[in-house]
């Protein structure tokens, strides 16, 4: 473990210089608003020089704060793999359905790390959105279904939300997210063998409910969906 073993403070003590054994640079820690300290190393072996540079970056950093601009930053690998976590805790206390945790987590996995990783996550712009969206279709080899987009999209916010409690990043630095892709088609109807098939996934689909209360409503849209099938009605506002 290192230790500080000289000292030394400037600005009214908004600055504290240290030189610890395990670096022969001075170590700049420097005061924030909140009263919380941001440590910089200087670079330098020189009292005198590590003195301006600190000042120069306390300066810096105060101009951010007045820009509304966030003072560090971060990678968005590193902060993808922070949201990976949360979500995983949130899926171990129960305060987020399995199902759609591990949902986010493999679409981050396999479609945000992979294109954004290395950049940091406050540079991310609309243009590199756009760039992300081509990229995205020569994976898929097709343009996807706005549905689709809409989930992985669901995702991504995710990421820039842990970003943006952490201070990494504003949230008028959070790019737009336009969903570009295609329509769902109506299917016009079935035939004859693939409703055949439906009453029996149905029933197997009631019985999977993980309880009373979802077992009841999916046994309602069982009989909704025999209503509807059986009368050729068209479906308003009772499935909502």
């Amino acid at each position: 473990m290192s230790k500080k073993n000289k000292a030394y403070n400037t600005m009214d003590g908004q600055i504290h210089l240290y030189h610890t054994t395990a670096s022969r640079f001075y170590q700049a820690y420097l005061k924030l608003p909140d009263g919380s300290w941001l440590r910089k190393t200087t670079g330098t072996e020189d009292l005198e020089k590590a003195s301006e540079i600190a000042i120069r970056l306390l300066i810096q950093i105060q101009v951010k704060i007045e820009a509304d601009i966030p003072i560090t930053n971060r990678k968005f690998k590193d902060v993808a793999l922070l949201t990976i976590q949360e979500i995983q805790d949130e899926i171990k206390r129960g305060e987020l359905n399995k199902i759609s945790g591990t949902t986010k987590i493999g679409t981050i996995k396999r479609l945000h790390i992979p294109f954004f990783g290395n950049y940091h996550i406050e540079r991310i712009t609309d243009e590199l959105m756009g760039k992300f969206s081509s990229w995205r279709t020569e994976q898929y080899k097709k343009r996807l279904k706005k549905a689709t987009v809409k989930n992985q999209f669901t995702a991504l916010r995710r990421v820039f939300l842990t970003a943006q409690n952490k201070g990494w990043v504003k949230e008028h630095q959070i790019p737009k997210m336009n969903n570009v892709g295609l329509n769902p088609e109506r299917r016009p109807t079935f035939e004859k063998m693939e409703y055949m098939g439906i009453p029996g996934k149905l029933e197997w689909w009631c019985k999977d409910g993980k309880t009373q209360r979802i077992r009841e409503i999916r046994e309602f849209v069982w009989d909704l969906v025999e209503v509807i099938a059986g009368t050729g009605m068209l479906p308003g506002r009772e499935q909502d």
